[in-house]
């Protein structure tokens, strides 16, 4: 006889992104952490097995029923006298033929999950309820409290209380505290204005548990609690690994004062992180390779597990929320084409978008609107990491060449700028500027850059060039389109 328990944060998105103030942000991410690593483990028994415990997800295994009923109990009110605003689902699962060797199949998994899934839709009764006569926070409306020279709703206050007090996700990223890190959107965004919000998450995580469970004939308790484990310190690893490649690196080359990153969820297979546009490419294909080489050495070859991502590039002074849910659409557009591929093994890969729009749309939407032009598509990848890359896929070597190219003197960065605009709105003058482009640039440029065809497939990878390009200079341009 044995319990299987689960628990996952509702809401953690509205949440944490409710507000563009980053202290905030950064305040509800510590919450989250701290309700999924530490704050449960104040109601149960010693005997409890840990499973999983991060980005606001818990599993739990107990071979006695008492040892969870005080959790279950307790628990989900705790939640949100801690974090106004949050509720939690939880869902048991018993397992009556469990052997003595505490066996837990993917069925059982599956059936916790579809319970969770299902508690979603229970309404939860809000501790936070006030009458009409009451101070009311301005910027919410919610009944306020008097904290911090302002007034602030509990679900804020909370926040900027664990900002000040709770470092361990910074710890996570950068191995130790005492570290200076921005915590002003615009600190963040330096000179140009743009941050990344880079979304991270891992491929056929149930396939792989399926296929090692299958290979060794059992997976008990311990076996699913040290998977998890390994899982999380090769997140937190490749997180760390990419962190000292390349922001440590450039603080250092730089003199900074303050490193322009900040952690919003790390643990599981998930990441999500703020940092300046211009490090966000190679941060981000550093812990996609990171990620699948830790948890090959964890796991083993054949089980390597990889990671796809979606870079939303935006304003600092840009809805925030809508630049996190931009960045998973991205993060599932990269997954889909790297799925079509065939392979038993999802190729890692990674997909950028740089908000010029001041309209809300979704992915799809911006596609048609802004990445089609007749014919031929402005959308070049997803791009994968590795060197050798799946039809599906374009290897991110092919677009850092081409930065990289770009940047030279000679090379004629004006002039496709304008060919681009072009595309949209005078087929026949874009012809005419790329046949001017062909005579007037250097020999040279025309055939590395591959100029005398630019499309493949009827896609061309200048759209994409130029936008990583533009996020390292100030771009009056795009300004001008932002304002």
């Amino acid at each position: 006889m044995g319990y299987l328990y689960g628990a996952a944060v509702q809401g953690i998105q509205g949440f944490i992104f409710e507000t563009d103030r980053l202290r905030e942000v950064i305040g509800a991410s510590e919450i989250v952490e701290y309700i999924s690593t530490r704050l449960f483990k104040k109601f149960i028994d010693n005997d409890v097995e840990i499973l999983l415990k991060a980005a606001g997800n818990i599993k739990l295994f107990s071979k006695e029923r008492q040892g969870l009923e005080k959790l279950v109990r307790l628990f989900p009110k705790t939640v949100m006298e801690t974090a106004p605003g949050i509720t939690i689902s939880q869902a048991v699962v018993e397992l009556t033929q469990v052997e003595a060797g505490d066996q837990i199949s993917s069925t059982h998994i599956n059936v916790l999950e579809d319970k969770l899934k299902s508690e979603r839709n229970r309404a939860f009764p809000q501790l936070d309820v006030s009458g009409l006569a009451i101070t009311r926070a301005p910027r919410t409306g919610k009944s306020a409290v008097y904290f911090d020279r302002e007034f602030l709703d509990n679900s804020t206050r909370a926040k900027l209380k664990f900002e000040k007090e709770q470092t361990t996700l910074v710890q996570k990223l950068a191995k130790e505290s005492g570290k200076n890190f921005s915590k002003n959107m615009e600190d963040i965004s330096g000179v140009n204005s743009w941050v990344a919000v880079i979304h991270a998450d891992g491929n056929s995580l149930g396939r792989t548990i399926q296929r090692m469970n299958s290979a060794r004939n059992e997976f008990n308790v311990k076996q699913f609690s040290e998977f998890s484990e390994k899982l999380d310190l090769s997140t937190i690893g490749a997180a760390q690994a990419a962190f000292d490649a390349v922001i440590e690196r450039d603080f250092q080359n730089n003199n900074r004062e303050e490193y322009q990153i900040r952690p919003v969820v790390l643990g599981g297979d998930d990441l999500t992180v703020i940092c300046r546009a211009d490090l966000a490419l190679d941060f981000t294909q550093s812990f996609l390779k990171n990620f699948q080489d830790l948890t090959a050495f964890h796991f083993g070859k054949e089980n390597r597990i990889t990671a796809c991502a979606g870079i939303a590039y935006i304003k600092d002074s840009f809805p925030f929320h809508y630049g996190v849910d931009m960045a998973e659409q991205l993060c599932a557009f990269a997954k889909l084409k790297s799925r079509q591929s065939g392979s038993d093994q999802v190729a890692a890969s990674l997909m950028f978008h740089k908000v010029h729009s001041s309209f809300v749309d979704d992915y799809a939407t911006i596609t048609k609107r802004e990445l089609t032009a007749g014919d031929n598509s402005l959308q070049y990848g997803p791009y994968g990491i590795d060197d050798h890359v799946p039809d599906t896929l374009i290897s991110i070597k092919e677009l850092q060449d081409k930065v990289r190219l770009i940047k030279e003197p000679g090379a004629p960065k004006s002039g496709l700028r304008k060919w681009l605009s072009a595309l949209h709105d005078d087929p026949g003058n874009a012809d005419f500027l790329l046949t001017r482009i062909r005579e007037i640039t250097s020999e040279n440029y025309v055939m590395k850059l591959g100029l005398e065809n630019p499309f493949k497939k009827g896609r061309t990878i200048f759209h994409d060039v130029l936008a990583i390009c533009s996020l390292e200079e100030i771009d009056h341009d795009d300004n001008n389109m932002q304002n």
